[in-house]
């Protein structure tokens, strides 16, 4: 897999984390407790770990 491969991969894994994080807190705004908070923390944390994989991917392409 070359590192273009990998870097549009960590993009495309970017989009989606992004897209459930939006899910995750619309869930949060309509239904507020200790359940959807949890799940918006865990969306999250995931997009962050997400954008660093991401980050990492370019400076490893450079």
């Amino acid at each position: 897999m070359t590192t273009i491969d990998r870097t549009s991969q960590a993009y495309a894994a970017i989009e989606s984390l992004e897209r459930q994080q939006a899910r995750a807190r619309r869930a949060a705004e309509q239904d507020p407790g200790p359940e959807t908070a949890a799940a918006l923390a865990r969306a999250e944390e995931e997009l962050r770990a997400g954008l660093l994989a991401c980050d990492r991917a370019e400076h490893t392409a450079t």
